[in-house]
């Protein structure tokens, strides 16, 4: 099971997928060999098979907070974003899962009249920032709205609508009544593609956007910035993270972009880009 799911992450899936049958025709009553299968069908597109083990990876072991919290991307992913979103809040409070000390009420979508509300980052900065757009309906639900983030994002945060306070670990939480996680909030709302936040949310302050216009115009050599296609690029996650590959790819692949004329990729790549 071990080398399957070792294939698996660096794509070798029908070595992989060969292998972690095995280990379930060896050991049916596995619940980690079910989902570490339905895993592999999973990076295949495989849905409906995978989903299928996930059930029974569930079946086996009914607090197997991975399982139950890869159905509920399996649904996501499936547009059930119902069930998906639902599940995932759940699976997000099993015992494995655990991210924040809970010294508040966790916040279950009620009219919070006032009282501040903590919204916190739980994994990646791109996470923070997809996330970030559900501050305004919480607000809309009577809350002051303190996020707690990643100090390089605590400038942009801050400029989102609906957000009143942010802090970034630099200095001491206030008190607060509620909290929720940012992942979470899209169940507590209730979320459905009616009623998905619109973009664009995130800003920058005129000061930035005009320093960095002229930088731009010096930069690529061009008196009038609308004359060429901006494109701005990057291409790496964090390497640290152990699924990087999933979601990071080598800059050459860029390289037919570059050739089309008119077009000028800009580098937005801030670590990790060699």
């Amino acid at each position: 099971m071990n080398l399957g799911v070792a294939l698996s992450d660096i794509g070798r899936f029908e070595e992989a997928l060969e292998l972690l049958r095995a280990a379930q025709n060896r050991r049916p009553d596995s619940a980690d060999a079910w989902d570490n299968t339905g895993m592999t069908l999973a990076r295949m597109q495989r849905w409906p098979e995978a989903m299928a083990h996930y059930d029974r990876a569930i079946e086996l072991r009914p607090d197997f907070g991975e399982a139950r919290r890869n159905r509920a991307l399996g649904w996501l992913a499936l547009g059930d974003w119902e069930r998906g979103w639902q599940r995932s809040r759940m699976a997000a409070q099993m015992p494995q899962s655990a991210r924040f000390p809970g010294f508040a009420p966790r916040w279950t979508g009620e009219n919070l009249g006032g009282r501040p509300i903590l919204l916190h980052w739980e994994q990646g900065l791109g996470d923070t920032l997809q996330f970030i757009r559900f501050a305004p309906q919480v607000a809309e639900r009577g809350g002051r709205v303190w996020v707690y983030c990643q100090p390089p994002l605590a400038r942009l945060v801050a400029r989102c609508e609906g957000v009143d306070c942010v802090f970034d670990g630099t200095s001491p939480l206030l008190p607060i009544d509620v909290h929720a996680p940012l992942m979470s909030v899209p169940a507590i709302l209730g979320t459905t593609l009616a009623t998905l936040p619109p973009a664009p949310y995130l800003s920058a302050d005129a000061a930035t956007v005009e320093h960095w216009r002229g930088t731009l115009a010096r930069t690529l050599n061009v008196a009038d910035l609308t004359s060429v296609y901006k494109i701005g690029i990057a291409w790496q996650g964090n390497p640290q993270n152990r699924i990087d590959r999933w979601r990071s790819f080598p800059l050459e692949m860029l390289a037919p972009l570059a050739q089309i004329p008119g077009v000028r990729l800009i580098s937005l790549q801030k670590r990790g880009g060699n």
